[in-house]
């Protein structure tokens, strides 16, 4: 059995404040429109590219989208239905403290309900709120910025921890009128930035009917760091549910080079392979040197570029002379988001026994 979540006085008051807000919304709904539509089914989006800078490709329905990153693997999917609005008549919502994550502890959510990386908040900081189905007929719970027209243009902004490279959110759009109720379909236009926060490119998608969900999916050859959805009408919203993302930028795979014992006075060669874990091209640049007795025979690796999934391979030397341990790093520089990456390299030089050498190489 669930347990309240610890919150600190001003977060209850906050959230005891918005909940007279739901209140008013529910009753609204329910004197003004008795019998929404119970139009579901997700369509297939409209999607119009706006200032396309090439690197984003969309997708307006699922398979579609779910075909062209097959090679991405499963991707991780936030259906936002765990927390404590399941626990509130199906009429209300919850207010949350934001950005709301995995590490969240507040009407919303507790830790640990929400997938990691994601961080959900509202483009104003006035607030977000989860919305059980019942409020305006919806599938299911969305997450997204203050719906109300004190709000007028507050937008959905998520942020990605580890920046992916396939996104997609069911996404709606309605326009809210003079109060609390949908009056008609808006577009929802789609913002997509990189780590620089520089624009990658934008979208719109539109739905028929303001509780039928339009799918905003897209893949892109630069890593997203965020997506903002936002209807840019005044008094509207434009919540989303179920958020997937995959992929990622090229990720340097390299191991510790660890040559064991070596006899002094001779000199040890072994190959070692530079991989290419991501989704994206990796460019790997100048390697520098490393510091004696470690040095490089050949050098593949500088100043090339990797495909997914593939690798280069450098020849390291290591003549030790004297006995001791030895280490030293290579910072690896590249267009991994996590770039230098340290290599580190490891031996150690004995004193070889008579008749006995160590040396050789590989």
């Amino acid at each position: 059995m669930r347990t309240a979540p610890r919150i600190h006085r001003g977060s209850l008051m906050h959230s005891i404040a918005l909940g007279f807000g739901a209140l008013a919304f529910s009753l609204a709904l329910a004197q003004e429109h008795p019998q929404h539509g119970a139009a579901h089914a997700t369509q297939k989006s409209q999607v119009a590219a706006k200032n396309a800078t090439g690197a984003l490709t969309t997708y307006g329905d699922l398979p579609s989208f779910l075909a062209a990153i097959g090679d991405l693997g499963t991707p991780t999917l936030e259906d936002f239905e765990h927390g404590f609005a399941q626990y509130l008549p199906q009429t209300q919502f919850a207010a949350c403290i934001e950005p709301v994550s995995q590490e969240s502890n507040d009407a919303c959510y507790q830790h640990g309900d929400l997938v990691s990386g994601i961080h959900i908040a509202s483009t104003n900081a006035r607030g977000v709120i989860v919305m059980n189905p019942g409020i305006y007929t919806l599938p299911s719970r969305t997450i997204g910025a203050w719906p109300y027209r004190l709000n007028s243009q507050s937008y959905t902004e998520v942020r990605f921890d580890d920046p992916p490279t396939a996104v997609a959110a069911d996404v709606y759009g309605f326009a809210m009128g003079d109060g609390a109720v949908p009056t008609n379909v808006v577009p929802v236009q789609v913002d997509v930035y990189d780590g620089s926060d520089n624009l990658i490119g934008t979208f719109q998608v539109e739905s028929a009917a303001y509780n039928v969900s339009s799918l905003a999916g897209f893949t892109s050859t630069i890593p997203v760091a965020r997506v903002v959805y936002g209807t840019h009408v005044d008094y509207s919203a434009g919540p989303i549910d179920n958020l997937r993302f995959a992929g990622g930028a090229g990720r340097l795979d390299i191991g510790t080079a660890d040559f064991g014992p070596v006899a002094v006075g001779d000199t040890q060669s072994m190959s070692f392979e530079l991989t290419n874990a991501g989704h994206l091209a990796l460019s790997i640049g100048q390697l520098p040197a490393p510091s004696a007795p470690f040095s490089f025979v050949s050098d593949a690796c500088s100043n090339s570029t990797l495909a997914p999934a593939t690798s280069c391979t450098v020849q390291v030397a290591f003549a030790p002379s004297f006995e001791s341990d030895f280490d030293a790093t290579v910072a690896v520089p590249s267009n991994d988001p996590a770039s230098p990456t340290a290599w580190s390299l490891k031996g150690t030089g004995v004193v070889a026994l008579a008749g006995r050498s160590s040396g050789g190489g590989r």
